[in-house]
């Protein structure tokens, strides 16, 4: 998270608790994130699931996150 404003890691763990709390998709946090860093995103949400014991979703969100990755950033696949 070192690239992102202190408002920005606010958000991110605000959306981490309500994505875990809920059934929300990734497609549902489409352009809440600067479009660059939706793969990252993704890819936080996924272990941040994947810590709370919601593997199925986390799964979920880790490929969505490897979809989403462009010019060989690959952190997620």
């Amino acid at each position: 998270m070192l690239f992102l404003s202190d408002t920005e890691k606010t958000e991110w763990r605000r959306h981490a608790r309500e994505i875990a709390g809920s059934s929300a998709a990734p497609a549902q946090y489409e352009g809440r994130v600067r479009s660059n860093l939706v793969p990252a995103f993704d890819y936080y949400i996924a272990v941040d699931l994947a810590g709370r014991g919601q593997n199925r979703r986390a799964v979920e969100w880790l490929e969505a996150a490897t979809l989403a990755e462009e010019d060989g950033l690959f952190s997620a696949a």
